[in-house]
């Protein structure tokens, strides 16, 4: 919900439509940094009214914010959210949130070093997803939370593949959103990796918007940095400085590093696989509002 919309928040006498206006106010104004704002607002759409007088909107409410825990650093607060979001979550209208508030549960466990209980949620959550086959951003989250897993646990070969089914699901339906989150974690991996060739690969399907989208031009600028094309990887921080609001810009994308002495010629086969996409249209207004 953008500024130009807000004041109508005043209009809405039902608890339900109100709770839900909200919601999409917290989480346009987590897309753009403004994570404060959105915490208070949080803060007060969990308290009045009740949430149990909004349906399901409580456990939006909870997995929205295990998502702005999880950015701030908080992996402890962020789990809890996540599992009461997984527990509030239960029916099929409410698949794709329960799916993202799983694969949020599964970071904030890796995060605070509970990888036997990450690994736990993961096959829960893989278990549940392949009941509900017809549902195609449940398999790209399920895919996407196995391969963040197996990756972790250096299964290096399982998290690959993992990877490329859910980015293949990601690209055919072409939902912006679901795409950018595939490939930032995918491309972070591959980068993390050092396998700089198939991470330009991936991080070319999403930069278009690295005008646009904090988490695109966070990726450029860590597979710059990790190329040593120093001009490129400041002209990408910069972008992701200007769009960051208030979430930190990590070491592995800020910190400088020593020029690699392959950077020419892997920048070169990188910067061909950036500008292909970047040819293509730019997003459309319904595109924008579906990526918040």
């Amino acid at each position: 919900v953008s500024e130009p919309f807000w004041p109508q928040r005043g209009l809405l006498a039902n608890p339900r439509s109100r709770g839900s206006f909200d919601l999409q106010r917290v989480r346009a104004l987590a897309a753009n940094g403004r994570l404060a704002a959105a915490r208070a607002l949080l803060d007060e759409l969990g308290g009045d009214p009740p949430p149990d007088a909004r349906g399901g909107l409580a456990g939006d409410v909870a997995s929205e914010r295990a998502r702005l825990d999880l950015a701030g650093g908080d992996a402890e607060a962020a789990a809890a959210a996540a599992q009461a979001a997984v527990a509030q979550l239960p029916t099929v209208d409410e698949a794709y949130e329960r799916a993202s508030a799983w694969l949020t549960l599964g970071r904030a466990l890796r995060a605070l070093g509970r990888g036997d209980d990450a690994r736990a949620e993961t096959d829960q959550f893989a278990s549940w997803a392949r009941e509900r086959a017809a549902l195609p951003q449940v398999a790209l989250l399920a895919a996407l939370a196995e391969a963040e897993q197996a990756w972790t646990e250096r299964r290096r070969d399982e998290a690959y593949r993992a990877y490329a089914a859910a980015l293949d699901v990601a690209e055919r339906w072409s939902v912006p959103r679901d795409l950018a989150t595939v490939a930032a974690s995918y491309g972070n991996s591959l980068i993390a990796d050092d396998e700089l060739d198939r991470a330009g690969a991936v991080v070319g399907r999403v930069a278009r918007w690295a005008e646009q989208d904090f988490d695109c031009a966070l990726l450029q600028a860590r597979l710059y940095r990790a190329l040593g094309q120093t001009t490129a990887w400041q002209a990408a921080l910069a972008r992701a400085r200007g769009l960051a609001g208030e979430r930190p810009i990590p070491a592995s994308a800020a910190a400088p590093r020593p020029a690699r002495p392959d950077a020419a010629a892997d920048g070169a086969r990188v910067d061909d696989r950036l500008a292909a996409p970047a040819r293509q249209r730019s997003l459309t207004q319904n595109e924008r509002r579906a990526n918040e």
